[in-house]
């Protein structure tokens, strides 16, 4: 009897597993370091965290990485898929569906010397280094010295003297700062130019159960001091 009541048992937890839905996510490591790649030992902070929230829901996660550009486009098309690391813009408010934002990123420029707390800061230096959206805004703000290259390539060019500030987010400088091995007393990070929210988001028409889940998991993980704990585990004592 004991083991019929143990096969229908181990029978029972199988079903289960079996049924558990799996959602599936697409992510890039060109944001990094909120998504990095399943090969890191660091695999991102929206990676472990939107990993955590659907455990926490329940649920299972495949995360699958491609360029950034790709990974936008198969969240806009016809299978339900999230999608993590997305602003929330004008033009995308209507193209995906807003589950809950991640993390609140501040875009700054970070020296090893006196702060830099607005563009009109920076105006003097004698170079600034860049990239993407942060060297597009420079650029249309009249800035002519600046120098582009990945964040990374340009927090190795600062801490060796050869740009004077990085445009790009806290914390992705706090980050890559501390992988690099530097002293995270050496790296200034002045008042954040601008705030932006990343998102985990959705295709049109996403369940809105399973999007009311994962929101109330994230807020679970908010309180329970989880978040809180990852935040410091990817950007230290990161204050601005």
């Amino acid at each position: 009897m004991r083991l019929i009541i143990s096969i229908l048992a181990a029978a029972l937890t199988l079903v289960g597993s079996a049924s558990a839905e799996v959602l599936r996510a697409v992510t890039s490591a060109d944001v990094a370091p909120m998504s990095r790649g399943h090969d890191q030992d660091l695999p991102g902070f929206n990676h472990e965290l939107v990993s955590l929230m659907v455990e926490r829901a329940g649920l299972s996660l495949q995360i699958d990485y491609y360029p950034w550009k790709r990974a936008q486009k198969i969240a806009l098309g016809n299978e339900s898929v999230l999608i993590f690391g997305l602003t929330r813009t004008e033009k995308r408010e209507d193209q995906y569906e807003w589950i809950a934002p991640l993390i609140e990123a501040q875009r700054v420029f970070v020296t090893t010397g006196p702060l830099i707390n607005s563009v009109e800061d920076a105006r003097n230096l004698d170079n600034i280094g860049a990239q993407g959206v942060y060297l597009d805004a420079l650029q249309a703000a009249g800035f002519e010295n600046v120098e582009e290259a990945t964040a990374a390539r340009n927090l190795r060019k600062l801490q060796a003297g050869r740009v004077s500030a990085v445009y790009t987010l806290a914390e992705r400088a706090a980050f890559e700062w501390a992988q690099f091995g530097y002293s995270p007393d050496t790296l200034r990070i002045g008042t954040p130019i601008a705030k932006i929210d990343l998102w985990l988001c959705a295709t049109k028409g996403y369940s809105k159960e399973t999007q009311a889940r994962l929101a109330a998991a994230l807020a679970e993980i908010r309180v329970s001091g989880e978040y809180d704990a990852l935040h410091s585990k990817y950007f230290g004592g990161l204050t601005y």
